[in-house]
């Protein structure tokens, strides 16, 4: 099921929000950044798991873990896929101690990349956590002042600069773009 443009804006609107509660956001140092809004990161050896969420019901908090064998590109977008899956899936506020979730529910959560038999919830499901993942990463913003500053770049060689600059794969930096000016033509012809 592709996402249609409205899902899309609302995505963007989530997370640009959640990236201004964010001191010091940085796609460097994503890890300590969501540290500050109170997600505990961890990180693990796999061959196969990209990333995980899971629930703390004792410390009443969140737990994002991801492959600590992954470049850092990689480990961003699964740390910023698995927030999407937090804050659209199932709610979630910052600092917000008052929440309990069903420890087993959160862990469904957790998929493999390429995960076949997904129902079509879950496809869905994963797809919006993608989209938000992108553009956490590459927000709206970001990218109108990057696109502006570099207007004498070629298509290719800006989805390299993107991808470098904003440390994420030359795949999740072409995606954003072609996501970034649908929503930009849509908005100038309405």
């Amino acid at each position: 099921m592709g996402i249609t443009l409205k899902q899309r804006v609302l995505i963007d609107n989530l997370a640009n929000s959640l990236r201004h509660m964010l001191p010091k956001f940085s796609n460097r140092e994503l890890d300590e950044a969501l540290k500050s809004i109170g997600i505990d990161v961890r990180y693990f050896v796999d061959k196969e798991l990209d990333g995980f969420l899971k629930w703390d019901s004792e410390r009443k908090q969140p737990i994002i873990s991801v492959n600590a064998n992954h470049s850092l590109n990689r480990r961003n977008f699964s740390m910023a896929h698995e927030l999407g899956h937090l804050v659209i899936d199932w709610n979630w506020i910052p600092f917000n101690k008052n929440i309990s979730f069903d420890e087993s529910k959160v862990l469904n959560v957790t998929k493999y990349r390429g995960a076949t038999g997904l129902t079509n919830a879950e496809k869905t499901s994963e797809s919006l956590s993608n989209e938000f993942a992108a553009a956490f990463l590459l927000s709206n913003d970001d990218l109108k002042s990057f696109i502006f500053q570099n207007q004498d770049l070629d298509y290719v060689d800006l989805i390299n600069k993107v991808a470098t600059t904003f440390v994420v794969s030359s795949e999740v930096a072409n995606i954003r773009l072609k996501n970034f000016l649908e929503i930009m033509n849509e908005e100038e012809s309405s």
